[in-house]
């Protein structure tokens, strides 16, 4: 956002769909000019600094200088880092990993953190709609590893400094969401999936929970998770999804198959999605009861600054109980939900349902 005061300096801002958050990108080689579209201003690094090395961001009138260029740097889960030309080791950073309206841009060193993730997001919708939905159209496999409940952690003492993680097996899966559910938030890291995972069955635990939730990335590498199963539905039984609560980061490129039901706050895939992306998500997984609010065939919930796009649904979604805010992809959101398709049937009898979202 361009603050309106002054008209130049950069901040995070609410959504409000004005021109000052508006941007175009102009190719220059293999750098990009980022255009404001309420004055034709470009960003460029500010002669004020932080702690005496790290600028501000602003906008300026265009003049071809090396602080107006940047590079962009895709993280693979639908997100970019923005590296200046002039200074190759400074990023674009939101100060102190802030939220608040009016927090300022700055340029600083590389820690991949959310702070330093950023969305190109469309203002009109550019996809025809053949187009829309996950990228797989099923949940085939032919690698499986099969689950026998146990759990695998060497993946990760093995590598802690590594912002890259993998997994082969559901004892390793099974591995994160102890990891996770006990303190380790995974924020600035991305697990990678390298093998079809059969969960057979067995009760799951979801990846994390409303104390300890997930920050980091997961990248199922279009493999496919099949035999979740998540039947407790007592009160208290909030946030079931193979993902319970996951924050700032992106999970997505899979195909997932099983049964899920719960209390309050129940999805296929995640429970609560908040400030972090769902993307190119197959899901067979049937939606068999939530006994409080929000039931969704991918997420339960979605909170402010959420992304739900190119997902599929095609499992059944039944309520099993008098509650509100019922939907094929989400129960309730207060994010953005963009190129996905529901192709089975919504049950509910009561207040707030939809194809797509009980509540928007």
């Amino acid at each position: 956002d361009v603050d309106a005061g002054n008209k130049t300096s950069l901040q995070i801002w609410q959504t409000h769909r004005r021109s000052n958050q508006e941007y175009k990108l102009i190719k220059n080689g293999d750098y990009y000019y980022i255009q404001s579209q309420s004055e034709g201003k470009v960003v460029q690094l500010a002669g004020a600094k932080y702690s005496g090395q790290y600028p501000w961001l602003e906008v300026a009138t265009q003049t071809g200088t090396d602080k107006q260029l940047w590079s962009l740097v895709y993280m693979g889960d639908g997100t970019y880092m923005i590296r200046s030309k002039e200074q190759p080791d400074k990023f674009w950073d939101v100060y102190g990993g802030g939220f608040a309206n009016g927090t300022a841009l700055m340029a600083f060193k590389e820690n991949c953190s959310h702070a330093q993730r950023f969305r190109f997001v469309h203002v009109s919708t550019v996809e025809p709609i053949e187009e829309w939905g996950a990228t797989r159209t099923d949940c085939n496999g032919s690698d499986w590893d099969i689950w026998d409940g146990s759990k695998e952690l060497n993946w990760y003492y093995g590598h802690k400094n590594d912002k890259d993680l993998y997994i082969d097996s559901c004892a390793a899966f099974h591995g994160l969401a102890v990891l996770i559910n006990s303190g380790n938030s995974f924020a600035g890291k991305t697990i990678h999936l390298t093998r079809d995972l059969n969960l057979a069955g067995i009760g799951w635990t979801p990846i994390g929970n409303s104390s300890n939730w997930f920050q980091g990335s997961f990248d199922g590498g279009g493999h496919a998770i099949v035999g979740l199963s998540l039947t407790d539905t007592s009160e208290g039984a909030d946030w079931h999804g193979l993902f319970g609560c996951a924050k700032y980061g992106s999970i997505g490129n899979f195909a997932v198959k099983g049964s899920v039901a719960g209390d309050e706050g129940v999805g296929g895939v995640v429970g609560c999605l908040d400030l972090a992306h769902l993307y190119n998500v197959y899901s067979e997984v049937t939606m068999t009861r939530a006994t409080d609010d929000y039931l969704g065939g991918l997420v339960g919930y979605a909170h402010y600054a959420s992304y739900i796009e190119h997902c599929t649904q095609n499992a059944r979604v039944t309520s099993g109980d008098c509650d509100p805010y019922r939907g094929g992809i989400v129960g309730c959101t207060r994010g953005v939900v963009r190129y996905c398709k529901n192709m089975q049937t919504v049950d509910c009898d009561w207040n707030y349902v939809g194809g797509i979202a009980g509540g928007l």
